[in-house]
C-alpha cells in the first residue's frame, strides 16, 4: 500500500504549513481513464496534467489520495450504495490508482473533508482548525455563482477579506488559461481556495508553482453550511 495520511493528520498538516493541496477523487481518475463525469466532459489536455501531477516532485504540493481505497473501514451497517461501492467500484479505482502514483511518495487524504455534515466534537475541531489557515488573510474564492447562494453560514467569514471568481458549473477546464490569468493578478499573500472540480488540481499545482498558496477544498463550503444548520 501507498503512504498516504489519514484525515486527521492531513489537516495537521494543511494547518502547520504553507503547502497548497490538491485532492484526487473518482471523479479525476474517471477523467484520466478517457471518461466523462457530471461537471466535466473528457479533455485530454487535463487527463495529461491530472496523470502528470499525481507523479510530481512539487514539494510545494501536498497531493491528496483516497485514504478509504486503502485502509477500508468496514461498517456493517452502512446502506447498499456504500457496499455496492466497497465491493464493485473501490478495487477498480485502487487498481488503477496503483498504475499511476509513486509508491516512495508521501500521500494525503482527498476525502479529509467529506461526510462533516452533523454536529459532533471531530467535526467541530475540524471546522476550528480548518478555518485557522485564512483568519484575518485575504482570500480568493473560485468556484460557481450558483453554489454560492446557496449557502446561508459562510465558511469564510473570519477572513480578513473574501473575493469571488466564478467558474462555470460544467466543463471549468475550457476557460483554464483564462482563470490562471486571472487568478495571478492577486497578491501572492492571498489564500486562493479552489472548489472547481477537476480543474482545482491543475490550478493548485500551478498556482503553488508561481509562489502561491491554492487550496483544493472542493465541497467544503456546503459541508460547513450543513453543519452549522443541523
Amino acid at each position: 500500500r501507498p503512504n498516504v495520511f489519514d484525515g486527521d493528520q492531513t489537516t495537521d498538516v494543511l494547518c502547520k504549513t504553507n503547502k497548497s493541496l490538491a485532492r484526487f477523487g473518482d471523479a479525476e481518475l474517471v477523467t484520466i481513464g478517457g471518461g466523462d463525469t457530471p461537471f466535466q466532459k473528457y479533455d485530454e489536455r487535463l487527463a495529461t496534467r491530472l496523470r502528470e501531477i499525481l507523479q510530481n516532485n512539487n514539494d510545494k504540493l501536498m497531493i491528496g489520495i483516497n485514504h478509504w481505497y486503502y485502509f477500508p473501514t468496514l461498517d456493517p451497517n452502512q446502506n447498499e450504495l456504500a457496499k455496492n461501492f466497497a465491493l464493485f467500484a473501490m478495487p477498480k479505482y485502487r487498481k488503477q490508482l496503483n498504475t499511476l502514483i509513486d509508491f516512495k511518495k508521501q500521500y494525503f487524504d482527498a476525502a479529509f473533508t467529506c461526510i462533516r455534515y452533523e454536529k459532533s466534537k471531530n467535526n467541530d475541531d475540524f471546522f476550528n482548525k480548518i478555518r485557522s489557515v485564512w483568519d484575518s488573510k485575504e482570500v480568493v474564492l473560485v468556484g460557481c455563482h450558483e453554489a454560492q447562494k446557496k449557502y446561508q453560514y459562510n465558511l469564510f467569514d473570519n477572513a480578513s477579506k473574501e473575493t469571488w471568481v466564478y467558474v462555470p458549473n460544467t466543463n471549468a477546464f475550457s476557460e483554464y488559461d483564462k482563470l490562471l490569468n486571472t487568478l495571478c493578478l492577486y497578491p501572492k499573500d492571498s489564500i486562493i481556495i479552489l472548489m472547481a472540480g477537476s480543474t482545482a488540481k491543475v490550478l493548485a499545482n500551478d498556482l503553488s508553482l508561481m509562489g502561491y498558496r491554492a487550496l483544493d477544498l472542493g465541497h467544503i463550503a456546503k459541508s460547513y453550511d450543513y453543519y452549522m444548520r443541523s
